[in-house]
């Protein structure tokens, strides 16, 4: 939706490509785990955390290291193929992905006091994430991307929501 929406509107407004490949990047993709992972646990308890990993990691993470670095190249014009492929598959969070994958393929199991060290460690992940990110905002009403901003937050917060609701409305009948 995203990719229709800004190219559509960055075609008829004039934007440049940066700005419409940007707009489509922020506002079509989101980080849905440090708020997603804590909110769904409260609500469904640890089942709930199983189908919201395999839900939003190949949902969003994967089309982030992919889809969305091939849309960064081609909004900034950059054609060399062998230099994207190098990208995508050198990109860590991807190498990291793709590898625990593969241990889960396989039923690798890591020992249990290492196991339990990598839970408490992934439990501070959400709040270290959304306190770092959130002491690192500041909106400037008086620059020139304010009105970008809160149009790529509009599409995500509105519009998207509202689609849903409404394909949830015609197939609920």
């Amino acid at each position: 939706m995203a990719f229709v929406f800004f190219h559509f509107l960055g075609k008829r407004l004039g934007w440049s490509n940066k700005l419409t490949g940007c707009l489509i990047l922020t506002a079509g993709l989101g980080n849905t785990s440090f708020v997603g992972i804590p909110v769904i646990q409260a609500l469904y308890g640890s089942e709930g955390l199983e189908t919201l990993i395999v839900v939003d990691l190949p949902g969003t993470f994967v089309v982030l290291s992919t889809v969305g670095i091939l849309v960064a190249n081609s909004y900034a014009h950059t054609k060399n193929s062998a230099s994207l492929l190098k990208k995508m598959f050198s990109f860590p969070p991807l190498i990291a992905f793709l590898f625990g994958l593969l241990l889960a393929l396989f039923k690798v199991d890591f020992p249990e006091p290492l196991s339990e060290t990598f839970k408490m460690l992934a439990a501070t992940i959400s709040p270290i994430a959304l306190l770092s990110v959130g002491y690192q905002l500041k909106f400037q009403k008086d620059s020139k991307h304010y009105p970008y901003l809160i149009l790529g937050l509009m599409f995500q917060l509105i519009f998207v929501p509202l689609v849903i609701f409404m394909v949830y409305l015609v197939y609920s009948i």
